[in-house]
């Protein structure tokens, strides 16, 4: 296993789709600040900002960080390549689930950095509120981008082939399916019958879990717990799927 992570190592830094999508909100950042910098600056506008990079950074970031961890490895094949040596299919869906994981993380980290630092450039002073705000988004996106490739993850181990999972997490990441499930759960009877859950769709979720971890919002104990069930329900899903599912070696 420690070797099928190594390889994979390699593999994340040598793609180029991953560097370019990672980049995305970072330039987009730049260029943001860029345009912020004149005489017309103020703090809530950058605040503004910051919150449209982190949803920006889970659409464009956390697309490229799980076409590199899955879609890519479903490609090459090195999935195939791991459980021909012995590797048991319930090991590899958790080993790229945490490997997934740990690069949301980093690419978090090098997220809030950035949204901290960069603004010094054109001699902007990043208050403690922005501070907050850099916190909060950073948490949302790395929290959506572990919630978005869990869910998205259930297809790709189902059907081994990427296309039709990057489309489940385009559709999760812009919020589409939080629409499309929130207009369902908006009909009468079916209020009525669940009450409003909606704040516990998938994208909702991920941004108020996000501002509880970051100290800028609350949300209570049963937002965390649906979201570790999102978790734990989507490995469970993509782990039936996967041994289902009859590969060619």
């Amino acid at each position: 296993m420690l070797n099928y992570w190594k390889a994979d190592a390699y593999r994340i830094v040598r793609s180029l789709s991953f560097w370019v999508l990672t980049l995305a909100a970072v330039v987009m950042y730049a260029a943001g600040i860029f345009i912020l910098s004149g005489p017309s600056y103020s703090v809530g506008t950058h605040a503004s900002v910051i919150v449209m990079i982190g949803v920006m950074a889970s659409i464009f970031t956390g697309l490229g960080i799980y076409n590199t961890v899955y879609s890519q490895d479903i490609k090459a094949g090195a999935m195939r390549v791991a459980i021909g040596r012995g590797t048991g299919r319930t090991r590899v869906v958790i080993a790229k689930f945490l490997e997934m994981a740990v690069v949301a993380v980093i690419a978090g980290i090098v997220l809030y950095v950035v949204l901290l630092y960069f603004p010094a450039i054109f001699s902007i002073h990043v208050t403690s509120a922005l501070s907050s705000t850099a916190s909060a988004a950073v948490w949302r996106f790395v929290l959506e981008t572990i919630l978005f490739s869990a869910l998205a993850s259930i297809i790709s181990m189902a059907r081994q082939e990427s296309v039709t999972a990057t489309v489940v997490f385009v559709l999760l990441a812009a919020g589409v399916v939080d629409q499309l499930l929130g207009l369902l759960l908006s009909i009468g009877f079916i209020k009525n019958m669940v009450g409003d859950i909606t704040g516990y769709l998938p994208q909702s979720l991920g941004a108020t879990v996000g501002a509880q971890f970051s100290g800028t919002g609350e949300g209570g104990f049963s937002y965390v717990a649906v979201y570790v069930g999102y978790i734990v329900v989507s490995l469970v899903l993509s782990c039936w799927a996967f041994h289902r599912k009859e590969l060619d070696f």
